[in-house]
């Protein structure tokens, strides 16, 4: 893929803006070209101009400069064109900033009122410039901040050290081409920056097939997954959750639906033989009986846990009939009903693995969702009654604590199946 053709793409859709340059807050026209590999991060190229066609001009000749001293050829481009600018003093950004969630501020800043040293919003996130793992605001990183500006405009920037320093935030209206058509990029609201996709359901089964290759590539020979990257860092999760684990087994065994691709039904056989027989473990209960239970990080057992196991075993019986899971489906349930209050159907989420006592009464509420949805679709393959009355009590106690509130588009879910 040509560098030209991305740009010759996404060049109409960016006179589409119909932005007009303003003196007043914008050095003319200002441009961001982020180019990919597909591979690697993008490289960023930043153009002003007095008019669209002198920076569109500036940065395309600054992107074939970089491109001619690569070895690959890039496959996507996004351009992004700034719309809105306000100038703020250091210490009133840092008043919002203390108000924002962290990784969730939504804007570019620039250090200079002419652009010389700007970032995008995406560069401030990526490259974790208000991220302090101890915080859970946005929080000036100065330290990260040096580093990334002295790769990306061969000099240091600091944050402000002065209340009354003016810092300028901006945000872009773009375009992104992966070299088959160009899109244009939500502006606005939680989808800002992702594609319109006006017709999506034409892409939605591209992206289940691409999407489940991925998650497939994931599963190791041994069957556990590659568990997470920090992006922003490269660097590879260290924890494990069992929990995700079958989470994701079951959202993998939902994609082969659509799929029937053999590798990726290869990954499915491996993670739900490794959480089978190496993350589930078999207790006796105090009546006797048996029950299995997922044991996840810190020796918990979780409700939520135990759920998602039935649901990808169930699944996995449904779409194969193969029933090589139903025995330990059933002692997954019994593990659930363990953790139901028989009189108030009210169910408890986290037990100490070691000698099965609670931890938490209460942890997460889709949890108690959960474990109702997976004993209907064991029910669906069993038409055993007992876990009909677990879910019968549980919704019960679900509608007299008000749960459907929070539950409701899972509960409509469960109605279509």
């Amino acid at each position: 893929m040509s560098l030209s053709h991305l740009l010759a793409q996404t060049r109409p859709l960016v006179e589409q803006f119909n932005i007009a340059a303003d003196a007043s807050h914008v050095p003319g026209y200002v441009l961001f070209f982020s180019v990919s590999n597909g591979q690697e991060r993008a490289h960023i190229e930043q153009a002003r101009g007095d008019t669209l066609d002198n920076a569109w001009i500036a940065g395309a000749k600054a992107l074939q400069r970089w491109a001619q001293k690569q070895t690959t050829q890039p496959c996507w481009l996004r351009v992004d064109v700034v719309n809105h600018v306000e100038a703020l003093r250091w210490d009133a950004l840092q008043d919002k900033l203390r108000k924002t969630k962290r990784n969730y501020f939504r804007f570019g800043l620039s250090f200079t009122e002419t652009f010389e040293h700007a970032l995008l919003e995406q560069e401030i996130a990526s490259n974790a410039l208000l991220y302090v793992g101890t915080e859970g605001v946005a929080t000036p990183n100065d330290k990260n901040l040096v580093s990334y500006t002295r790769q990306r405009f061969g000099s240091e920037l600091h944050w402000p050290d002065a209340p009354e320093k003016n810092l300028w935030r901006f945000t872009t209206l773009g375009a992104f081409s992966d070299g088959n058509r160009a899109y244009p990029l939500e502006s606005g609201g939680p989808h800002s920056g992702y594609r319109q996709l006006p017709h999506w359901q034409d892409e939605l089964e591209p992206m289940i097939h691409s999407a489940s290759d991925y998650l497939a590539r994931q599963v190791k020979k041994s069957g556990r997954f590659n568990y997470g990257w920090f992006p922003c860092f490269d660097r590879a999760i260290p924890t494990y959750n069992a929990l995700r684990h079958a989470s994701s087994t079951y959202a993998l065994l939902e994609g082969w639906e659509v799929t029937q691709n053999d590798t990726q039904f290869a990954a499915i056989e491996r993670a739900l033989h490794d959480l089978a027989s190496e993350l589930i473990r078999t207790c006796t209960l105090p009546d006797g009986s048996d029950a299995d239970f997922l044991v996840d990080t810190g020796d918990e057992i979780k409700l939520g846990g135990n759920a998602v196991c039935i649901l990808a075993m169930a699944k996995y019986s449904e779409l194969t009939g193969n029933e090589r899971y139903l025995a330990q489906m059933e002692r997954l349930a019994n593990g659930i009903a363990f953790m139901q209050n028989a009189e108030s159907g009210a169910f408890v989420h986290v037990l100490h693995a070691a000698d099965l006592s609670l931890k938490e009464e209460q942890r997460i509420i889709y949890y108690d969702g959960e474990a109702a949805f997976a004993l209907m679709r064991l029910y669906g393959l069993t038409k055993n009654p007992r876990w009909l009355s677990i879910v019968e009590r549980a919704m019960d106690n679900f509608i007299a604590r008000k749960h459907w509130q929070a539950h409701d588009h899972w509960l409509s879910y469960c109605v279509n199946e």
